[in-house]
């Protein structure tokens, strides 16, 4: 809560992912494979800055619980994207999970404050899908060139962009020593999560 500010969360924790990846990478560096992988981990990137993007502004209008169930609709949209795309198998055991996660969001979002958490809820289920983009290119990334380097280029790659369509990007990164002790610690824990 003491920052507001969606791109400069996103641009910290992107930071800080990169600044925890280098010495992994450093010890052993391991680039992409083909031009086609080079893209895919650009691509993979940017999931990462919009949904970082999205899910930090979503605190501002809807609780962490409500957040963290709407998010779980992200196994929606991946069992999709890996039904469409790589033509992997689901079992019934996981079409039961799909319907309670979409039964667990229908009751989840709070309908009599439509009007106050509509844009929070719509950025968490954006951001769901944003996620699941994510997890399907990080599979074939990891395959390619490891957990380390990827972390560190993906993470890379999301601090740049949020540098580039940041408006006013110096201005708005400058944050008092006291949010940035707060900030530090959620992002490192944040990341280690992840892993």
């Amino acid at each position: 809560k003491k920052i507001k500010d969606g791109f400069v969360t996103s641009f910290y924790y992107n930071l800080i992912g990169a600044a925890f990846f280098l010495p992994f990478f450093l010890y052993n560096p391991v680039l992409p494979s083909s031009t086609k992988m080079w893209i895919i981990t650009l691509l993979t990137g940017a999931t990462i800055a919009i949904g970082n993007y999205l899910i930090m502004n979503a605190y501002k209008d809807i609780n962490p619980s409500s957040i963290s169930v709407l998010g779980k609709t992200k196994y929606i949209w991946l069992l999709l994207i890996s039904l469409f795309f790589i033509k992997e198998d689901f079992s019934l055991l996981q079409l039961v999970g799909i319907a309670l996660i979409l039964v667990a969001s229908l009751l989840i979002v709070d309908f009599s404050n439509w009007r106050i958490t509509k844009k929070g809820t719509i950025f968490v289920l954006v951001c769901a899908i944003f996620i699941s983009l994510y997890g399907f290119g990080l599979k074939l990334i990891v395959l390619d060139y490891g957990i380390y380097s990827s972390g560190f280029f993906l993470s890379l790659i999301a601090t740049i962009m949020n540098i580039i369509f940041m408006p006013n990007f110096l201005k708005r990164t400058k944050i008092k020593l006291d949010n940035f002790k707060f900030l530090v610690p959620i992002c490192v824990v944040g990341f280690l999560s992840n892993l």
